[in-house]
């Protein structure tokens, strides 16, 4: 992420690799370039634990154009629940970044990602057993049902129906 390399040859060949196999590219670590070259590449990109760059300008979040680039591939994006790259409160950046990617046409793209192992978490979303606190406040901000299923459950479902 602190590099501004290019994707290798290896990389893209391995990137094909997968497509073949049906296995999805995880873009969420990848620097701009690399992201830029690998989206080029990849069938079945998401980034399993991302947040927008547009509500945390943190380098390791996504720009509207990368988001715009995974979704129009049918990939989702997995909201991180990290502190750092949402730049807040953790439950109302979550609820900014999911009115963000929806409002951008993308509702059917986004899903729950969290990043638990390996980040300091805030103690209101530390462990999956805090996944329903998440719901209960998206819902208590105006989130209707249909899009809740979607983000919690269906979105990535129907992602990995497409890698069968």
């Amino acid at each position: 992420m602190d590099s501004d390399k290019s994707l290798t040859d290896f990389g893209k060949n391995v990137i094909k690799k997968m497509n073949n196999l049906k296995i999805g590219c995880d873009l969420s670590h990848l620097n701009e370039n690399s992201f830029f070259e690998a989206i080029e590449y990849a069938e079945y990109p998401l980034a399993t634990h991302s947040a927008s760059k547009k509500i945390c300008n943190h380098k390791r979040n996504l720009a509207d154009e990368q988001i715009r680039l995974i979704c129009e591939k049918g990939g989702i994006i997995g909201l991180c629940f990290y502190p750092e790259f949402l730049g807040g409160d953790v439950f109302e950046k979550l609820y900014e970044n999911i009115f963000h990617i929806a409002d951008m046409g993308f509702e059917n793209n986004i899903a729950i990602g969290s990043d638990f192992d390996g980040a300091k978490m805030d103690k209101r979303l530390e462990k999956i057993e805090k996944i329903p606190d998440l719901y209960a406040f998206l819902k208590s901000k105006g989130i209707n049902d249909s899009l809740l299923y979607k983000i919690f459950y269906e979105n990535a479902n129907n992602y990995i129906a497409k890698l069968q």
